[in-house]
């Protein structure tokens, strides 16, 4: 047990400790707060008086000196601020060790002011604010804090001679330092800054010495007091306690004595009182013990008296109630197990007594007649067998009937009471479910008559004794033979209008014990024992050829026996010609799909050749627009505008028509069943960002913000073709864009569950613009449905796109639906797209997303051309249109080519192979893969079945995958289309000629 000094003494020490650790961290606060305030103005003083030299020097050395020195000299010691004020600093630093006082730079001209990490963050900070002018704080720097003020030194106009062009610098400034430290700045930049930096290492260790010596003596006062409330509290309090407590110990031992010690009183406060009261309630105790103990004493003796009374008759009445029990459970245990119901009633139906079986089937009898437990009737039964039984004496039986269906056998006898009263004795056995038996076989039997009947196939039944024993109405038609003449026959007389002669049919073989084998023109046994077949009767019944379709199968016994078999007939004879003009139809169909690809190749290659030409030479016109004969500025000659703004005009229109090309082309893929999506690994985040890259100029050319959202966490990477993802994306965003005036438009990626294990990656697009009615949505995603005729007047389009981008969608594994619009509220497009399982993937959360790097766009590298990446390549450009050849040959020539021509595959072949035998091979071959005489794809297999190993490149109109692959089978190594992509083809020629 704790003692009460224990208790209170502890809680005493811990207010004293946290009182002083309050009061050492108060004075430990301020004396912090004063020394960083100190030093916050040495700093402040520091950084004034360095202002106040180069102000100095700017101000009134400098012009001094310039004009007593020649125009391009410069004196540092004496011009330069930053010198002469490193030069006070340091000798000042001399004094104050640690101190660091200097002109940071990035690119200094004297390595003393070379700008460390944090100083040259402090730049950044100050060009990324540059309407901030100072800064202060703390620093780490080489692992030391410093209480740091640093001041931005801007480029001036003025400071461009010594830091600008090394060309424009004094030349002894070049000879001390040479061209690049100090050069090469921008004016508003800044480049350097004006620093100090105090160390606060040798403060924080004063103030901690100045703490420690006051906290130790506070500490031993406080020690001292403890001490001395602990010895008051102990001599006052605690020991005269601790006595009272061991007062009360020994009563409580002596308790069963009677005597209660009295406490002794030594003082008059309270602890005396609470002495004396204690000794007048024992003296009250003593008195209240005495007169209980003789009133228990008394009665104690009477309760023995009654209790040997009381068990005696316990004992008679115990061994009495033990032999009738034993022998009532008996009888009752027989009752309850009987499986019938039992029930005694008296004359007046008054149930007494109802077994287990009784309670299960009507419910509790108390207190009601026997007609309203088990009939629910108000008055008694007529016709009871229970009142015979009373009122003959004899025993009687029969079926009783209830309202709820059920049906009882019921068996009563009389029995006469001890007291003279008549009762009957009711035993019944439930017979309900086997009266339902017998009604559901009768039913069962009937109705499977009526559904054989009934059947629209021609079906008979026959038993295990080839005994006909159904035969339904259907198989009258088709036989002509009716149920009274074929019914209750085994001689297959069933088989005579089939076969002409009496022999087994498909029933038969599957009833026999030892089925035969099956032969017919097709059989197809089951797993289960029936059997189809297929049958031809030519002129059935004297009519046309007719074909059957049987199929039989076994009845079986409860036993799982075979009792017979039934067999259904059915004219297929439609079907057949159904199948036969089907297989021509589907002839026909295949026929014209090829011809419908055919034709979409054919027009493709004969629009896309003459738009290579179209295109190609309308850049060319583009890059060589000359001025009028009489116009004064080029730049704004009214003739040149409008030639560039016809060829533009080409041009959009141009790529427009190949849009739409492309676009059915896909059409046609997908209805084929032959476009096929690729599955790799891609960043979805990069691919945002090459879609937000290719739209943003759009976006901004019409005044409109695009703005891009990535609700986290996404996955760092997905599975899916990035390709077709792209075409989708740009198609919905380049959409959102034309139909959207003012306003802005969303591009928002995230993912979503789409069930208990699978994930989608969910893009929505948004727009604020023309919206669709509701009427115009339905057909939205159909091929060639726009909103309405003004829509494709106003804005273009065939209405191609959103029916491409929805089945483009589902082969990715998702889908596109618009979620919401309305005629000028603007439109919610959502794309879904399987990404893979994502359960083994990285996430990026949102805190970390700033670590991903977007993937730039590689730069444009038509301004590259100039470096002639084909410079002395060989060409062999095999092309049978002259537009084409003076269009691909000046691009080629242009790029550093040299270029032959071959209007044919078999000049090709000729001059190609001419070459090689005199060793000047050609580098790369350009071949058409159609022209007349010798196409593209001959004239390859020739070279190469020849020997020929150089690189030849397919040039072909066709923009189908199965065109590429017949081209490499061809023995091409590379592939481009028409219209030529110039940038796209010198690339690509440029990787064969290195």
């Amino acid at each position: 047990m704790k003692s009460i000094a224990a208790k209170f003494l502890p809680p005493v020490g811990v207010l004293a400790i946290l009182f002083s650790v309050f009061v050492v961290y108060r004075n430990y606060q301020n004396a912090q707060r004063h020394a960083s305030r100190l030093m916050n103005e040495q700093a402040s003083l520091a950084m004034e008086f360095d202002l106040a030299i180069r102000g100095y020097i700017a101000d009134h050395i400098r012009p001094y000196i310039k004009q007593n020195i020649s125009a391009n000299a410069f004196h540092p010691e004496s011009m330069s601020t930053s010198y002469v004020a490193r030069n006070v600093f340091e000798d000042v630093a001399a004094h104050f060790p640690g101190y660091i006082l200097k002109f940071s730079s990035r690119n200094p001209r004297n390595p003393k002011n070379k700008a460390g990490e944090q100083e040259l963050r402090v730049i950044e900070y100050f060009n990324a604010h540059p309407n901030d002018q100072a800064w202060q704080g703390k620093l780490e720097v080489g692992g030391k804090e410093y209480i740091a003020h640093f001041r931005a030194r801007r480029m001036k106009e003025s400071c461009l001679r010594c830091h600008g062009d090394p060309a424009d610098a004094p030349v002894n400034l070049i000879a001390m330092y040479g061209d690049e430290a100090g050069f090469h700045q921008q004016v508003g930049k800044v480049v350097a800054l004006d620093t100090v930096m105090i160390p606060t290492a040798a403060t924080n260790a004063e103030l901690i010495s100045g703490i420690v010596q006051p906290s130790l003596i506070m500490a031993g006062g406080l020690a001292v007091l403890f001490v001395s409330i602990a010895f008051l509290f102990k001599k006052l309090v605690a020991n005269r306690l601790a006595d009272m407590a061991r007062h009360f110990s020994d009563i409580i031992e002596e308790v069963d004595s009677g005597k209660i010690r009295h406490l002794e009183i030594t003082s008059n406060d309270e602890l005396g009182s609470l002495a004396s009261n204690f000794n007048s309630l024992a003296d009250r105790l003593r008195d209240a013990r005495e007169k209980l103990e003789f009133r228990v004493e008394q009665r104690t003796a009477e309760l023995a008296q009654m209790n040997r009374q009381l068990e005696q008759e316990i004992v008679q009445r115990a061994q009495a109630e033990k032999n009738l029990n034993a022998e009532r459970k008996h009888y009752e245990t027989i009752l309850e197990t009987v499986p019938a119901f039992i029930f005694l009633r008296d004359e007046h139906n008054h149930i007494h007594y109802a077994n287990k079986r009784f309670r299960e089937l009507f419910g509790d009898p108390a207190d009601k007649r026997c007609f309203e437990v088990m009939k629910h009737r108000q008055a008694p039964c007529d016709d009871c067998s229970a009142d015979r039984a009373i009122a003959q004496g004899l025993f009687d039986e029969k079926e009783c009937a209830r309202s709820d269906g059920s049906v009882f056998f019921v068996s009563d006898a009389p029995i006469t009471g001890t007291d003279g009263k008549q009762f009957a004795l009711e035993v019944g056995i439930d017979i309900t479910d086997r009266k339902k038996a017998e009604l559901e076989v009768l039913e069962i039997r009937q109705r499977l008559h009526d559904i054989i009947d009934f059947l629209p196939d021609a079906t008979f039944v026959i038993d295990k004794t080839h005994t006909v024993i159904a035969w339904n109405r259907a198989m009258e038609q088709l036989t002509g033979m009716t149920k009274e003449e074929v019914i209750g026959t085994n001689d297959h007389r069933y088989s005579v209008p089939f076969y002409g002669d009496r022999r087994p049919a498909l029933a038969d073989i599957i009833a026999a014990e030892k089925p035969s084998a099956c032969t017919y023109d097709i059989s197809i046994p089951k797993a289960n024992g029936a059997v189809f077949a297929e049958t031809f009767h030519p002129s059935f019944r004297g009519g046309e050829d007719t074909y059957m379709w049987l199929t039989a199968s076994p009845l079986l016994d409860a036993n799982g026996n075979v009792a017979g078999a039934i067999e259904s007939i059915r004219d297929i004879t439609a079907r057949k010609q159904a199948e036969r003009e089907l297989e021509q139809a589907k002839q026909s169909a295949e026929s014209a799909n090829k011809s419908k690809s055919e034709f979409l190749a054919n027009m493709s290659h004969e629009i896309r050749t003459p738009m290579t030409a179209i295109l190609g030479f309308s850049d060319i016109v583009a890059e060589g627009v000359a001025c009028c004969p009489v116009c004064v500025n080029h730049q704004d000659c009214h003739q040149r505008a409008r030639t560039k703004d016809a060829i533009e005009t080409i041009r959009r229109n141009g790529k427009y028509l190949l849009d739409i090309i492309n676009n059915i082309l896909d059409i046609s893929k997908i209805e084929s069943g032959k476009f096929v999506v690729e599955s790799v690994t891609i960043d979805p985040q990069s691919l945002i960002h090459t879609i937000e890259e290719l739209m943003r100029v759009r976006a901004e050319s019409k005044g409109l913000n695009l703005i891009v959202e990535k609700r986290w966490p996404l996955p760092r990477t997905i599975t899916t073709d990035p390709t077709r993802l792209k075409q989708i994306l740009i198609n919905l965003v380049a959409n959102a864009l034309k139909f959207t005036e003012t306003g802005e438009v969303w591009l928002i990626v995230g993912v979503e569950t789409a069930s208990t294990t699978a994930q989608q990656i969910v893009f929505d697009v948004i727009d604020t613009g023309i919206g669709i009615r509701e009427i115009d949505q339905r057909g939205l995603f159909h091929p060639f449905a726009q909103a309405d005729s003004s829509t494709s007047r106003r804005f273009g389009g065939t209405g191609l796109g959103l029916s491409i981008c929805k089945r483009l969608a589902s082969l990715l594994g998702g889908d596109i639906a618009l979620v919401r619009s309305a005629a000028g509220k603007g439109s919610h497009f959502r794309l879904t797209v399987d990404p893979g399982p994502l359960n083994e993937k990285s996430m990026i959360m949102a805190e970390d997303k700033d670590s991903h790097s977007s993937t730039k766009a590689e730069p444009d590298k038509l301004n590259e051309y100039a470096d002639l990446p084909l410079c002395n390549v060989r060409i062999l450009l095999a092309e049978d249109g002259p537009d084409n050849q003076r269009l691909i040959a000046h691009v080629l020539e242009k790029n550093g080519a040299s270029v032959d021509i071959a209007t044919n595959g078999e000049i090709a072949v000729r001059n190609a192979w001419t070459r090689h035998e005199h060793g000047e091979p050609y580098h790369i071959i350009i071949m058409d893969m159609q022209m007349p005489l010798m196409d593209g794809y001959e004239a390859t297999r020739q070279l190469r079945n020849r020997g020929y190993q150089g690189t030849i490149v397919a040039l072909t109109a066709h923009a189908m995958d199965s065109d590429r692959e017949r081209c490499l089978e061809a023995g091409c190594n590379e592939y481009a289309t028409k219209p030529i992509d110039r940038k796209a083809l010198i690339e690509l020629l440029a990787q064969f000629a290195t």
